[in-house]
């Protein structure tokens, strides 16, 4: 059975899936009929929708998007949820200013941007929009009183790291990808499939440290287990809040034995 899968490109997503330059791991999937596709986020939620792939790496966002119109299932076996300090996103402010006129990103509309939106309220009041703006720290700042920058190898250990914030206001990791699926496309092929995009040595998390002044630490999970699916469960319930769904949402599992007679 051929499977087209959908992935976010970027670094993170790279933990659970083989990166473009792994030429042996990506020839074996190949081999096996297995495509993964790497795209953006946005496109992610929209080949799935249009069912272009059999499945798809999402955020939160992306998943109650398609949640609003269709039955859709998670996948329970690898994520990527970000817990404390991990440089998934990073909001830089600028310094010498009394209050924030303007918030810049390079993907002012993106799951983590419209997360550190909220956060950004949630803390500190600030209702600013995010506007579209270059890629670099500098030239954001020299426009912007603030800056939001993703997936930074070395993130500022001066600046605010959104999946730290999180936790402190929350008490629970970040959800950031999963695998999701159509409900009437539960076949265990699709999991197998899933499954052997994994890497051999992934381990149930990585620990990040970053060193300066002052040691932060942080963790990415990328094995399923109850902490993540809760997690999941209320930040659908805090994006329904902030208006981004039409309804509220929370996730129905996996399961090929659905709709099928005993």
């Amino acid at each position: 059975m051929a499977v087209k899968l959908a992935i976010p490109e970027n670094s993170f997503s790279e933990h659970i899936v083989p990166g473009l330059d792994d030429e042996l791991e990506n020839k074996r999937l190949r081999e096996l009929g297995i495509q993964l596709i790497r795209t953006t986020e946005d496109k992610c939620q929209k080949m799935l929708a249009n069912r272009q792939v059999d499945a798809a790496l999402l955020t939160p966002l992306s998943f109650g998007r398609l949640a609003d119109t269709s039955s859709m299932r998670v996948i329970p076996n690898y994520c990527v949820a970000p817990e404390d300090f991990t440089g998934a996103a990073t909001l830089y402010f600028k310094g010498g200013i009394s209050g924030i006129e303007s918030i810049g990103s390079p993907s002012p509309h993106s799951y983590l941007a419209v997360l550190s939106k909220i956060l950004l309220s949630e803390l500190y009041g600030i209702e600013s929009n995010i506007e579209k703006s270059k890629s670099n720290k500098d030239d954001i700042l020299h426009e912007h009183d603030i800056a939001i920058l993703y997936f930074e190898d070395k993130p500022g250990i001066e600046a605010l790291d959104l999946s730290e914030e999180w936790l402190q206001l929350y008490r629970e990791p970040l959800p950031l990808f999963f695998w999701v699926c159509y409900a009437d496309n539960q076949i265990p092929e699709l999991r197998n499939a899933i499954d052997n995009t994994v890497p051999d040595s992934l381990p149930t998390y990585r620990d990040i440290v970053l060193e300066g002044e002052e040691m932060r630490k942080g963790r990415l999970h990328f094995v399923w287990h109850e902490k993540i699916e809760k997690a999941i469960d209320h930040t659908l319930e805090i994006l329904y809040y902030h208006q981004y769904f039409k309804e509220i949402h929370s996730i129905k599992l996996f399961d090929p034995s659905e709709g099928k007679e005993p």
